[in-house]
């Protein structure tokens, strides 16, 4: 009877879940029509294409992850109060009302995912084999549930909307500082190697790029002086060419690896886990309504 309930509230909110789908295709449609001119198994790759592909990949996960994260702060902000309301009248329990919230939200994850995927992918030119896309747009599914769950922690945790829109803020710069291209892996080191490890987007972006790019053949032509040309020990003047696979270990360090992907995917599913059991606990414990 809750599932239902918050289903309805949910599919009612058509500024939360249904414009959300509808966005989710206009980025899938923006981000992967610049490729559109070059899509369709390029028989070679530039350095420069390679590297817009990585940013476009990165941004694809940032930009959705963000609309998430902001659009379910104020549904659940008056979802949270209608809670408070209906267990001080002992009509439902923390433990269920809990379970119902993520049963909600799943399905518009899942839909919302599988939209922007299924346009993104072909227009890119990217995850055209069936094992890739899979793999590709589970892992997206873990971060758009993991910003969705997460803002819904972050508004049971604390009294308002201005006190989660600074938690949300803060999860946001971790996850782009700290995903692994506005600094690479390699030089994440020290203090800094701490946020890198414990940021779900780390293991977000892992996991899209191995997916997509893992033992990929096709040739990237290397700029002359450019680190990856001289990884490949080519001489100056001479014509220098690698594979895909090969530029994305050189570009990351070696620090993103296939054999990852495993870990990857158990992190997330413990993230994700982490921020239902924290949004339980708020729930169970805390109650803003005098807020």
């Amino acid at each position: 009877l809750i599932n239902t309930r918050l289903g309805t509230i949910y599919w009612r909110s058509p500024a939360y879940n249904r414009s959300r789908m509808v966005i989710y295709v206009m980025i899938a449609l923006i981000l992967g029509s610049i490729f559109l001119p070059e899509t369709w198994a390029p028989d070679s790759y530039s350095e420069t294409q390679m590297t817009s592909l990585l940013s476009t990949t990165f941004i694809s996960f940032i930009i959705t992850g963000v609309l998430a994260i902001n659009s379910v702060l104020p549904v659940m902000l008056m979802i949270r109060d209608n809670f408070y309301r209906q267990r001080q009248s002992g009509m439902v329990d923390d433990v269920s009302f809990s379970m119902a919230l993520g049963v909600a939200e799943k399905w518009f994850i899942v839909v919302s995912c599988f939209l922007f995927c299924v346009v993104f992918l072909p227009c890119a030119g990217l995850g055209l084999e069936f094992g890739r896309a899979i793999s590709f747009s589970g892992i997206f599914c873990f971060n758009t549930a993991i910003y969705s769950y997460a803002g819904q922690a972050f508004m049971c945790l604390v009294p308002g909307m201005p006190q989660a829109q600074i938690l949300a803020s803060i999860f946001i710069g971790l996850n782009n500082f700290f995903s692994g291209l506005i600094v690479r892996p390699q030089y994440l080191t020290g203090f800094f190697a701490i946020p890198f490890w414990i940021t779900p987007g780390h293991y977000v972006y892992e996991g899209l790029v191995v997916s997509l790019f893992y033992n990929l053949t096709t040739p990237v032509i290397a700029t002359q002086g450019s680190r990856f040309y001289h990884e490949l020990g080519c001489m100056d003047d001479e014509p220098c060419v690698g594979t895909v696979w090969a530029y994305v270990d050189s570009f990351f360090g070696g620090r993103f690896q296939r054999s990852h992907l495993y870990y990857d995917v158990l992190t997330l599913g413990f993230i994700l886990t982490m921020c239902r059991v924290v949004t339980y606990l708020a729930l169970k414990h805390f109650n803003f309504t005098a807020s």
